[in-house]
């Protein structure tokens, strides 16, 4: 992701140097750097994958607003005018894909208006060509809220609006000019008749929006990230949309970023509102959980004392809701914003604070306690002692991964209940959890035969995996392989 300098000072209400900002915010664990200076400096942010939250502007200044660098600032929403009763029908058949799901039509639109030079010149630093003043806003409002906006052209939209899985061989055409050959993995947007756009990826070409363009329909959603994951791969097909809906957006600014949207096209090229229509699923929305946070676990890890207040001022510039609770220790219940999907459990919020704290203010030096040594347990003991004794009589340890083929794992002919695939396989040779340690010691075999190793004697101890669909059961096994001499 690509931003100039003056558009996130723009927001957060401040003159930082090009140079200010990367140096603070690589310091905070965003890899960001400096690429090109003509009037106005572009910062290139690297975001890893867990901080799907920093791609776009606000998310960004949230993080200086987490360093103590800005205060935070009031936002002030405004709602567009609703001008006609309009809405266009939905229906989403599979919710657990598609939990928030938010369209408003808009009419009459001046389909001569130009994109304006401030946003035409920000979306040209960030790396986007200007295709019309509609396709432009949508793009802007992503990268200025992180939330990816699709438009359709309102007379090719045979309503009601489907969200569902695709058929196995249904073909799409899309933006990009390319036909897609789809399959029930994938999920789609569609109407009566026609497939409209793979839905978090991209449009389709039938309802593309075009500079004659005068009704169209905006659609916000929030689609399960496990849902998108490995598709846009799948279809060697990449977008900015597909980035972040992948890595996950905030569920709950799907209808501001319609409403941002609107107010922006009103104010260039007009049109007539039509009120936003969303279904949410509760049920499949997250939630973020409420973690309870202990004082002692957090000098225990970081091996420093904080002060409380510090600790409370931290977490509240990460927009947290922290309470102090009583749950037979002293600490804090902490509940993480709703764009912070990669914060699950008390670790986390110590990294956190570890990291907003600054790793440069952790001393080297771990504060005096009195050490504490733990016996080693018989069955550690006990499984050394075998290692000892299986090396002595020429035995190789080897650890395997724990990801075989369906085709390996039928090599167990006692297998016990259901086989253990995995939801998102790198490939269809790793895509279920073994059910024996057979498949890996044989594939060890292969490849020493392969290398004209004649004697070979092998040992693994390790967990396999059984059960049923509901109920995963590990038991560690061992195993021995011996061939030759």
């Amino acid at each position: 992701m690509k931003l100039s300098t003056n558009w996130i000072n723009e927001h957060c209400g401040s003159k930082f140097t090009s140079s200010e900002l990367v140096n603070q915010l690589t310091m905070s664990g965003v890899e960001c750097e400096i690429i090109k200076q003509k009037n106005n400096k572009i910062i290139k942010f690297d975001i890893t994958p867990n901080r799907a939250d920093c791609f776009s502007v606000r998310g960004i200044v949230n993080e200086l607003i987490a360093m103590g660098l800005i205060k935070q600032r009031k936002r002030v929403s405004q709602s567009a005018k609703v001008e006609h009763d309009s809405i266009l029908k939905t229906k989403i058949i599979t919710p657990k894909d598609c939990p928030v799901f938010a369209t408003r039509i808009i009419k009459n639109i001046n389909s001569s208006a130009r994109t304006p030079k401030d946003i035409k010149d920000k979306l040209k630093e960030s790396g986007y060509k200007s295709i019309n003043i509609i396709v432009d806003l949508t793009n802007y409002v992503m990268l200025t809220l992180g939330q990816p906006l699709h438009a359709y052209d309102l007379k090719y939209i045979n309503s009601p609006m489907v969200v569902r899985k695709a058929k196995k061989k249904e073909s799409i055409a899309l933006l990009d000019g390319s036909i897609k050959i789809l399959n029930e993995n994938y999920l789609m947007i569609a109407d009566q008749n026609n497939l409209l756009g793979i839905a978090g990826i991209m449009g389709g070409l039938n309802s593309s929006i075009t500079d004659k363009t005068k009704n169209i329909a905006i659609e916000s959603a929030y689609f399960n990230p496990e849902t998108i994951m490995g598709c846009p791969r799948e279809l060697n097909l990449h977008s900015e949309a597909s980035l972040r809906f992948e890595r996950g957006v905030d569920p709950t600014i799907q209808v501001e970023a319609i409403e941002v949207f609107t107010l922006l096209l009103n104010k260039i090229a007009g049109g007539e509102n039509g009120p936003i229509n969303t279904q949410i699923a509760q049920k499949h929305t997250p939630k973020n959980k409420t973690i309870n946070l202990r004082k002692n676990k957090i000098k225990n890890i970081l091996g420093i004392t904080i002060p409380n207040a510090k600790i409370v001022s931290i977490l509240k510039n990460l927009k947290m809701n922290v309470k102090e609770n009583d749950f037979g220790y002293q600490g804090w219940s902490v509940i993480a914003p709703s764009y912070r999907f990669d914060i699950n459990d008390e670790c986390d919020l110590i990294e956190e604070i570890a990291r907003i704290y600054g790793y440069d203010n952790i001393t080297e030096s771990i504060e005096n306690e009195p050490s504490t040594f733990i016996n080693e347990s018989n069955r550690l003991k006990n499984k050394k002692d075998l290692y000892n004794i299986m090396n002595a009589l020429g035995y190789s340890e080897v650890i395997n991964y724990s990801f075989v083929s369906p085709v390996m794992n039928d090599l167990n002919q006692s297998k016990i209940g259901h086989s253990m695939d995995l939801q998102n396989p790198l490939s269809i040779e790793m895509s279920v959890m073994r059910n024996s340690l057979l498949p890996g010691l044989i594939n060890n075999l292969m490849h020493n035969l392969k290398r004209q190793h004649k004697n070979i004697r092998l040992l693994e101890i390790g967990k396999v995996f059984t059960g049923t669909k509901n109920k995963i059961i590990e038991s560690e096994k061992i195993s021995a392989l011996i061939y030759g001499l």
